[in-house]
C-alpha cells in the first residue's frame, strides 16, 4: 500500500510535465497575448483516478482523487522574442484520497517546487511547454485576462519493483493572475 500512496504521489506532482495523451476535442479560441504574466496556482484537481497495479498475475485497481490546497506555486510566462520562456517557484499540498475495496484513505503530501522553469508556446488549443528538454502539453479549456484553466488526461504507466503500474485520470488546473 505504500508503494501506492507513492505512485499516487509521484503521479499528482509530475502529471504536468510527464503526460502525453491530452484531450484536445473541445476546441476554444486562444489568444495568445493573455498568456504572458505573473500567475498564482488557486485549484488543482484529479477526478476519475485510477491505478491499476499488476503483479505476479494479480491485478488490483485503486480509485483515486486529489485535490490541491495551501497553494504558493507563482509562475511567470515570458514573452519573448523566441522561444517564450517561463519561470515557476512555490508548490502546494496534494490531498489524495483513495478508495480500495470499500475502504478509502487520505493522505496529505507537500508539493514544493512544483513546475521549474523552461519555454512555451500556444498550438491551436494547448500550452506546450518544454523543462529540461522534454515537451508536454495541456489543453487550455479556459483563457480570459483574470484566469486560465489547463486539463490534462493522465495516462502513465511505470515499473515498480517489477510489477506493472497504469495511473488515468483528468487533472485540472487553475491559475489567477496576479
Amino acid at each position: 500500500m505504500k508503494k501506492l500512496i507513492l505512485l499516487l504521489f509521484l503521479v499528482s506532482t509530475t502529471a504536468f510535465v510527464s503526460c502525453g495523451n491530452d484531450d484536445d476535442s473541445v476546441s476554444i479560441e486562444i489568444d495568445e497575448s493573455l498568456i504572458p504574466g505573473d500567475w498564482n496556482l488557486t485549484a488543482l484537481t484529479v477526478d476519475n483516478g485510477k491505478t491499476t497495479t499488476v503483479a505476479q498475475g494479480q491485478s488490483t485497481t485503486v480509485d483515486y482523487t486529489t485535490v490541491g490546497k495551501d497553494f504558493t506555486m507563482e509562475t511567470s510566462f515570458i514573452d519573448s522574442t523566441d522561444p517564450n520562456t517561463y519561470t515557476s517557484s512555490g508548490g502546494y499540498t496534494a490531498v489524495i484520497t483513495q478508495n480500495f475495496v470499500g475502504q478509502e484513505t487520505t493522505q496529505e503530501q507537500p508539493i514544493t517546487d512544483f513546475l521549474g522553469s523552461g519555454e512555451w508556446r500556444v498550438e491551436g488549443n494547448m500550452l506546450i511547454t518544454t523543462t529540461s528538454g522534454v515537451e508536454q502539453a495541456a489543453q487550455i479549456t479556459a483563457l480570459n485576462s483574470e484566469t486560465m484553466s489547463l486539463k490534462i488526461e493522465i495516462n502513465e504507466s511505470l515499473e515498480i519493483s517489477g510489477a506493472s503500474v497504469t495511473t488515468t485520470g483528468t487533472l485540472n488546473y487553475t491559475l489567477t493572475r496576479q
